[in-house]
């Protein structure tokens, strides 16, 4: 058993932004999805990239906003957090008594 004021929950504020690739070009993830890792992403560039490209983004089952787009003939895949998925994490934080 930890004590509750031993555990530090990290929220981060970034995201990712990744490749959908072939099968041969990168580990496969859910439902045979291929994905190589393109670049760490912030909410302003993740968000402005969705409007740019016309995309709406959604809620994952973890609460983060994610979506796909084309870049040049790639098909790319985004997920990250925003205002509200942080606050979340901190409700969370909060209820069970850790930093």
């Amino acid at each position: 058993f930890i004590p509750a004021h031993k555990i530090v929950l990290g929220i981060p504020t970034y995201g990712l932004e990744f490749a959908i690739l072939g099968r041969n070009d990168a580990k496969p993830c859910k439902k045979n999805i291929h994905l190589k890792k393109r670049r760490s992403i912030v909410f302003p560039t993740a968000h402005e990239t969705a409007k740019t490209h016309h995309r709406k983004p959604k809620r994952t089952a973890g609460g983060e906003l994610c979506y796909i787009y084309n870049n040049h003939g790639e098909k790319r895949y985004v997920c990250y957090l925003d205002g509200n998925c942080i606050r979340e994490k901190i409700a969370l934080a909060k209820k069970y008594r850790i930093k």
